[in-house]
């Protein structure tokens, strides 16, 4: 695998290849990676092609794409706390600022040339709110309306989620809703 894509709603980047290991990043749903190693078939080291972070975390949470599909900058994020994601016969809550990657209408378009291997070569939808990052135009009641959510979201170290986040975490959220990387 050289290239995937986060499959799952945060993923959880770890300094060393253990569980028990410290979480320094979290990657969030459709957020894509460049796999630098492969360690006892279950843990990859990857690199956030997103922040360039660098950790381990394990296959089961990636799905493995192509190189064009995974340096292809999602036009789309999600915007509400948490969102629905539907592929198959699941739903999976994923959280806000995810990337939602060959979207358009509702559905992700895993028929397009580069999107191929989406989940599987799978189509997704997604019910709930999101826009295109290119449309906001930042502002201070921008900023207001997307950080008045997060009072009172709990401190995680390495967290990007209203369920645990600490301040790097929170500002590379609001930033990539505003279309800056």
């Amino acid at each position: 695998m050289d290239y995937a894509v986060v499959a799952v709603p945060a993923a959880p980047i770890r300094r060393k290849p253990n569980h028990r290991k410290e979480m320094v990043n979290q990657l969030l749903f459709g957020e894509t990676v460049k796999v630098l190693r492969e360690k006892n078939d279950l843990w990859v080291k990857v690199r956030s092609l997103h922040d360039g972070y660098e950790g381990w975390t394990t296959n089961t949470l990636l799905q493995e794409v192509n190189e064009g599909f995974a340096s292809t900058r999602s036009a789309f994020v999600t915007s509400e706390m948490l969102g629905n994601v539907h592929l198959d016969d699941r739903k999976i809550n994923i959280p806000v600022g995810s990337s939602l990657p060959f979207f358009n209408d509702g559905k992700a378009r895993p028929d397009d040339p580069v999107g191929r291997g989406l989940l599987g070569k799978k189509e997704f939808t997604f019910s709930g709110n999101y826009f295109k990052r290119d449309e906001q135009i930042p502002s201070a009641e921008l900023i207001t309306n997307l950080t008045a959510p997060w009072m009172n979201a709990p401190y995680l170290w390495g967290g990007r989620t209203v369920l645990g986040v600490d301040c790097s975490g929170f500002v590379q959220v609001i930033y990539k809703l505003m279309g800056i990387d």
